[in-house]
């Protein structure tokens, strides 16, 4: 009887333990799920969480150097500024080895149809991603990565590619494996500010856009402290120096603050590698200055705008101030630094191009107005657009085929370029498996 007693009370405690158990553990799920919908809420009010999550320190705590450190790398950085791209002394003619850094927002889609052309023309091989990827379009090679055997299609034997120009991550060596030796880099930039108010009504990114249940100015609320709102996974940011990301900056360099090995990253990477870096902002001088470097003609810089937004479209968030953009720079600091090495190296380098370089520009400007004139209207009743011999330029026609290239968008342009490549282009249609 003593030991049928022991046996039920041992049960009994059994049977407390566990449910003591279950209870705590719902009680955490619960507790768990609370903060996840109002710990936003939380830390605005109280300020509780603040300190303690990892990605949650206050934007006081964005280490910056001194001011003087910064001038300092800044002067080292451009005396060893390489004013001649090594790549470039191996061309005597046009260049057809190109590696074209697409970065998002900063006027690429539009350098890119450039690219597009002139290989198309001169039937070069383009480096392409596989047509069903996981980012669900077939003109992207990677958002958070450099070219892997992964996310690119090799070429065909007895074949190598000629040029890369789609959506991927900047990357030497990468790069350096599906582009011969002799390629030439070219990027292009935005100013930051810029930039990230085009990111703001392209992208509209979630980490803002959940900010609006707790305050009439989401932007500024996360500015004030990006890190607890932003993703922790820095390379997966659409908004934390987002420009420095796409040109192959570590992102360990980034989330540690790192600006020694940024600066080093600038002078021994980029500026040995990258022969050209257009400013968005100065888009034909940039132009003119990539058609001297590439030993181009004219008609393969002419260009239609593309991916521009239209001045009718409404802001998604409040009006930005200077309370924002000085909030930004501190976090977006690299960016920043970024853009002013290469807008101080685009300068230089228009500079030594002599006085002749801005009567190129105004010339290229006229005639690219004429051909915006012609294409849409002018085709329909013209065969073609005779552009006279110049200073600038051998006689040329811009014809009906060239203007439908020219507004060609990007995606059918890939699809019609995988079809020569690949002898197949299905995309949005899913093969039959």
């Amino acid at each position: 009887m003593t030991k049928k007693l022991c046996i039920s009370r041992k049960k009994s405690k059994i049977m407390v333990c566990f449910c003591l158990g279950v209870g705590i553990l719902f009680m955490t799920i619960s507790l768990r799920d609370f903060i996840n919908t109002h710990g936003n809420r939380i830390r605005m009010t109280t300020g509780r969480f603040a300190g303690n999550l990892k990605y949650g320190r206050s934007e006081s705590r964005l280490p910056m150097p001194s001011d003087e450190f910064l001038q300092t790398m800044r002067n080292i950085s451009r005396s060893k500024m390489a004013p001649i791209n090594q790549a470039l002394a191996n061309w005597t003619g046009p260049v057809t080895h190109v590696g074209f850094l697409k970065v998002h927002k900063a006027a690429s889609t539009t350098v890119q149809s450039i690219f597009l052309r002139f290989g198309w023309s001169r039937t070069l091989l383009f480096v392409l991603p596989p047509e069903f990827n996981r980012f669900g379009y077939p003109n992207i090679i990677s958002l958070n990565e450099s070219v892997t055997p992964f996310n690119t299609i090799p070429p065909l034997p007895g074949t190598h590619f000629d040029i890369l120009c789609h959506h991927v991550m900047f990357g030497h060596q990468q790069w350096a494996t599906v582009l011969p030796r002799t390629s030439v880099y070219i990027g292009t930039i935005r100013e930051p500010f810029s930039h990230f108010k085009s990111v703001l009504n392209y992208f509209q990114p979630k980490a803002i856009i959940r900010l609006e249940a707790i305050s009439g100015d989401p932007v500024m609320e996360f500015l004030k402290n990006p890190l607890m709102y932003d993703t922790r996974y820095t390379r997966f940011s659409f908004l934390n120096n987002r420009q420095s990301l796409e040109y192959g900056v570590p992102p360990e360099i980034i989330e540690k603050r790192n600006f020694n090995a940024f600066f080093d990253y600038i002078i021994n990477v980029l500026d040995k590698q990258f022969a050209l870096v257009i400013l968005a902002s100065k888009m034909d001088e940039g132009l003119v200055l990539m058609k001297r470097k590439l030993n181009w003609g004219l008609k393969e810089i002419l260009y239609s705008m593309k991916n521009v937004r239209s001045g009718r479209k409404v802001d998604r968030f409040p009006p930005l101030t200077e309370a924002h953009a000085s909030l930004h720079r501190r976090f977006a600091t690299f960016d920043y630094l970024l853009y002013e090495f290469f807008e101080f190296k685009f300068n230089k380098l228009v500079e030594m191009e002599g006085v002749s370089f801005n009567d190129d520009v105004r010339y290229f400007k006229e005639i690219r107005l004429k051909v915006e004139r012609f294409c849409p209207f002018g085709a329909l009743t013209q065969n073609a657009l005779v552009v006279k011999e110049s200073t600038l330029n051998k006689e040329f026609e811009v014809t009906r085929d060239d203007c439908e290239l020219m507004h060609l968008n990007e995606i059918p342009f890939t699809q019609m370029i995988r079809e020569f490549q690949m002898g197949s282009a299905t995309w949005p249609q899913k093969p039959r498996r």
